[in-house]
Formats: structure tokens, C-alpha cells, sequence
């Protein structure tokens, strides 16, 4: 579905990191400038308390995932285009945005 809409995009087992950790994960993203597509709602808790690098949060069930992001995709690349330390949480009834400073 994101290919179809312009954007690159590859899923763990693609990349070769099924068995990979969350952090692993995110780190494989940031470090090719990639959002990080979860439902790991734990994961995105860590990242609202420290957020690090670009993720999206689908708070839906998993086969209504590409019908809910695709209700929201161009809100979701807006954000992404203009935060590059952001969680972005998307329902099918909204989406809401969360960036934690690192202490300092």
C-alpha cells in the first residue's frame, strides 16, 4: 500500500531482522531514514518518554491496519516530513503526535 502512494517501504522480514529486538528495529530505520510502522503499543510508550527517531503507532486491529493508515496517510507524512523525532499515533478516528525531549 505505500508503494502505491509513492513511498519505499519494506517490512522486518524483509530486511532480515524478523527476530530483531524493537530497539534493533528502530535503529534499522533511523539509520535509513525510515518511520518505523508498529503495533507494538510498549515500544511506542518507550519512545513517548524518549523519543529517538520516527515512529507510527497503529492502534487498530491488525486486519484493519492498511484501511486505518491509508485514512490517514497524507497526515501521518506531513508530520513525518517536518518532525524527524516524533511518535505518531493513528486510530481509525484520529491521529496525535508526541515528541519527548531528552533530558538535558
Amino acid at each position: 500500500m505505500l508503494e502505491s502512494w509513492g513511498h519505499t517501504a519494506w517490512t522486518a522480514n524483509q530486511a532480515g531482522n524478523a527476530l530483531a529486538a524493537d530497539n534493533d528495529q528502530s535503529v534499522y530505520a533511523a539509520t535509513r531514514g525510515a518511520a518505523l510502522i508498529t503495533q507494538d503499543q510498549e515500544l511506542a510508550a518507550q519512545r513517548k518518554r524518549r523519543t529517538i527517531d520516527q515512529t507510527v503507532l497503529l492502534r487498530c486491529e491488525a486486519p484493519d491496519v492498511i484501511e486505518v493508515l491509508e485514512l490517514h496517510l497524507a497526515n501521518v507524512v506531513d508530520i513525518l516530513e517536518h518532525r524527524p523525532h516524533v511518535v505518531i499515533e493513528v486510530t481509525r478516528d484520529r491521529v496525535r503526535d508526541f515528541c519527548a525531549p531528552w533530558p538535558g
